[in-house]
Protein backbone atom coordinates (compact mmCIF):
# COMPACT_ATOMS: atom_id res chain seq x y z
CA UNK A 1 0.00 0.00 0.00
CA UNK A 2 1.34 3.37 -0.88
CA UNK A 3 2.02 5.94 1.79
CA UNK A 4 -0.31 8.34 0.05
CA UNK A 5 -3.21 5.89 0.32
CA UNK A 6 -2.47 5.28 4.00
CA UNK A 7 -2.30 9.03 4.61
CA UNK A 8 -5.60 9.54 2.75
CA UNK A 9 -7.30 6.81 4.84
CA UNK A 10 -5.98 8.32 8.08
CA UNK A 11 -7.20 11.78 7.03
CA UNK A 12 -10.58 10.34 5.99
CA UNK A 13 -10.93 8.57 9.36
CA UNK A 14 -9.98 11.81 11.15
CA UNK A 15 -12.56 13.77 9.16
CA UNK A 16 -15.25 11.18 9.88
CA UNK A 17 -14.39 11.27 13.59
CA UNK A 18 -14.38 15.07 13.58
CA UNK A 19 -17.74 15.16 11.76
CA UNK A 20 -19.33 12.72 14.20
CA UNK A 21 -18.00 14.76 17.11
CA UNK A 22 -19.52 17.94 15.65
CA UNK A 23 -22.87 16.22 15.18
CA UNK A 24 -22.98 15.15 18.79
CA UNK A 25 -22.28 18.78 19.83
CA UNK A 26 -25.42 19.85 17.99
CA UNK A 27 -27.63 17.74 20.22
CA UNK A 28 -30.16 19.71 22.26
CA UNK A 29 -28.69 20.96 25.51
CA UNK A 30 -30.06 19.31 28.59
CA UNK A 31 -32.55 21.68 30.22
CA UNK A 32 -33.90 21.14 33.70
CA UNK A 33 -37.48 19.91 33.63
CA UNK A 34 -40.00 22.61 34.52
CA UNK A 35 -41.39 22.53 38.00
CA UNK A 36 -44.33 20.12 37.99
CA UNK A 37 -47.75 21.59 38.68
CA UNK A 38 -49.86 20.23 41.46
CA UNK A 39 -52.28 17.74 40.05
CA UNK A 40 -55.83 18.27 41.27
CA UNK A 41 -57.28 15.29 43.02
CA UNK A 42 -60.79 14.14 43.33
CA UNK A 43 -63.18 16.78 44.58
CA UNK A 44 -63.46 15.10 47.97
CA UNK A 45 -59.67 15.28 48.42
CA UNK A 46 -59.68 18.94 47.47
CA UNK A 47 -62.55 19.61 49.87
CA UNK A 48 -60.61 17.94 52.67
CA UNK A 49 -57.87 20.58 52.31
CA UNK A 50 -60.23 23.52 52.85
CA UNK A 51 -59.67 25.01 56.29
CA UNK A 52 -59.95 28.78 55.69
CA UNK A 53 -62.46 30.48 53.41
CA UNK A 54 -63.58 33.99 52.59
CA UNK A 55 -67.16 34.95 51.76
CA UNK A 56 -68.54 36.79 48.73
CA UNK A 57 -72.27 37.43 49.00
CA UNK A 58 -74.66 39.16 46.64
CA UNK A 59 -78.41 39.51 46.39
CA UNK A 60 -81.08 40.88 44.12
CA UNK A 61 -82.77 44.05 45.35
CA UNK A 62 -85.86 42.18 46.54
CA UNK A 63 -83.87 40.25 49.16
CA UNK A 64 -80.87 42.52 49.79
CA UNK A 65 -82.08 43.09 53.35
CA UNK A 66 -81.62 39.36 54.11
CA UNK A 67 -77.94 39.24 53.16
CA UNK A 68 -76.74 39.71 56.76
CA UNK A 69 -78.94 36.84 58.00
CA UNK A 70 -77.72 34.65 55.14
CA UNK A 71 -74.09 35.44 55.98
CA UNK A 72 -74.69 34.56 59.64
CA UNK A 73 -76.23 31.22 58.63
CA UNK A 74 -73.29 30.38 56.35
CA UNK A 75 -70.73 31.36 58.99
CA UNK A 76 -72.50 29.22 61.62
CA UNK A 77 -72.61 26.15 59.37
CA UNK A 78 -68.96 26.53 58.33
CA UNK A 79 -67.89 27.01 61.93
CA UNK A 80 -69.71 23.79 62.86
CA UNK A 81 -67.75 22.03 60.09
CA UNK A 82 -64.42 23.32 61.45
CA UNK A 83 -63.86 25.89 58.69
CA UNK A 84 -62.58 29.34 59.60
CA UNK A 85 -64.10 32.33 57.75
CA UNK A 86 -61.48 35.04 57.22
CA UNK A 87 -61.53 38.48 55.58
CA UNK A 88 -60.53 38.57 51.92
CA UNK A 89 -57.23 40.33 52.71
CA UNK A 90 -55.99 37.28 54.66
CA UNK A 91 -54.79 33.94 53.31
CA UNK A 92 -57.62 31.55 52.43
CA UNK A 93 -57.97 28.16 50.75
CA UNK A 94 -61.24 28.79 48.93
CA UNK A 95 -64.02 31.30 48.33
CA UNK A 96 -67.64 30.75 49.26
CA UNK A 97 -69.82 32.51 46.69
CA UNK A 98 -73.44 33.07 47.64
CA UNK A 99 -76.24 34.69 45.65
CA UNK A 100 -79.79 35.26 46.85
CA UNK A 101 -82.60 36.05 44.47
CA UNK A 102 -86.36 36.62 44.52
CA UNK A 103 -88.66 37.32 41.62
CA UNK A 104 -92.26 37.19 40.55
CA UNK A 105 -93.42 34.82 37.84
CA UNK A 106 -96.07 37.05 36.31
CA UNK A 107 -97.40 34.37 34.00
CA UNK A 108 -98.26 32.15 36.96
CA UNK A 109 -98.89 34.92 39.51
CA UNK A 110 -96.38 33.25 41.80
CA UNK A 111 -93.32 34.40 43.71
CA UNK A 112 -90.07 32.51 43.88
CA UNK A 113 -86.87 32.59 45.85
CA UNK A 114 -83.58 31.12 44.76
CA UNK A 115 -80.26 30.58 46.50
CA UNK A 116 -76.94 29.60 45.02
CA UNK A 117 -73.81 28.52 46.90
CA UNK A 118 -70.39 27.76 45.40
CA UNK A 119 -67.10 26.81 46.98
CA UNK A 120 -64.32 27.60 44.53
CA UNK A 121 -60.54 27.48 44.64
CA UNK A 122 -57.70 28.24 42.27
CA UNK A 123 -56.28 25.47 40.10
CA UNK A 124 -52.81 26.10 38.66
CA UNK A 125 -52.18 25.25 35.00
CA UNK A 126 -49.31 25.95 32.61
CA UNK A 127 -50.29 27.94 29.51
CA UNK A 128 -47.55 28.82 27.01
CA UNK A 129 -44.92 28.21 29.64
CA UNK A 130 -46.57 30.47 32.22
CA UNK A 131 -48.33 29.26 35.34
CA UNK A 132 -51.86 30.62 35.59
CA UNK A 133 -54.52 30.22 38.21
CA UNK A 134 -57.98 29.27 37.07
CA UNK A 135 -60.82 29.27 39.59
CA UNK A 136 -62.93 26.13 39.62
CA UNK A 137 -65.79 24.88 41.75
CA UNK A 138 -64.94 22.32 44.40
CA UNK A 139 -68.61 22.14 45.37
CA UNK A 140 -71.77 23.90 44.27
CA UNK A 141 -75.49 23.72 44.79
CA UNK A 142 -78.59 25.81 44.24
CA UNK A 143 -82.29 25.65 44.91
CA UNK A 144 -85.47 27.46 44.00
CA UNK A 145 -88.93 27.37 45.49
CA UNK A 146 -92.29 29.06 45.07
CA UNK A 147 -93.45 30.98 48.14
CA UNK A 148 -96.13 33.35 49.34
CA UNK A 149 -95.06 37.01 48.95
CA UNK A 150 -94.99 37.62 52.71
CA UNK A 151 -92.60 34.67 53.21
CA UNK A 152 -89.93 35.69 50.69
CA UNK A 153 -87.46 37.07 53.27
CA UNK A 154 -87.68 34.09 55.59
CA UNK A 155 -87.62 31.50 52.83
CA UNK A 156 -84.53 32.87 51.06
CA UNK A 157 -82.55 32.69 54.32
CA UNK A 158 -83.90 29.19 54.96
CA UNK A 159 -82.80 28.18 51.44
CA UNK A 160 -79.23 29.36 51.92
CA UNK A 161 -79.09 27.77 55.36
CA UNK A 162 -80.06 24.41 53.82
CA UNK A 163 -77.36 24.76 51.15
CA UNK A 164 -74.77 25.73 53.78
CA UNK A 165 -75.74 22.64 55.80
CA UNK A 166 -75.12 20.48 52.71
CA UNK A 167 -71.73 22.17 52.19
CA UNK A 168 -70.75 21.60 55.82
CA UNK A 169 -71.75 17.96 55.50
CA UNK A 170 -69.68 17.56 52.31
CA UNK A 171 -66.65 19.08 54.07
CA UNK A 172 -67.03 16.68 57.01
CA UNK A 173 -67.41 13.64 54.73
CA UNK A 174 -64.34 14.60 52.72
CA UNK A 175 -62.24 14.87 55.88
CA UNK A 176 -63.48 11.48 57.06
CA UNK A 177 -62.41 9.96 53.71
CA UNK A 178 -59.02 11.68 53.86
CA UNK A 179 -58.07 10.06 57.16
Amino acid sequence: MSSRLVLALVLLAALVGFGLGRLSDRAEPVVAAPEPLPVPGERSLELAQVRRVTLRLSASTEVAAQIADAEAAIRRRLHDAGVLVVPSNQTFDAVVWCHLDAHQFRAYDAHGVAAELHLSADHKVRVDGEIRSIPHDLWQSDNMRLVQPELIGREVVQSIDELAAHLASALRRSRDLDR
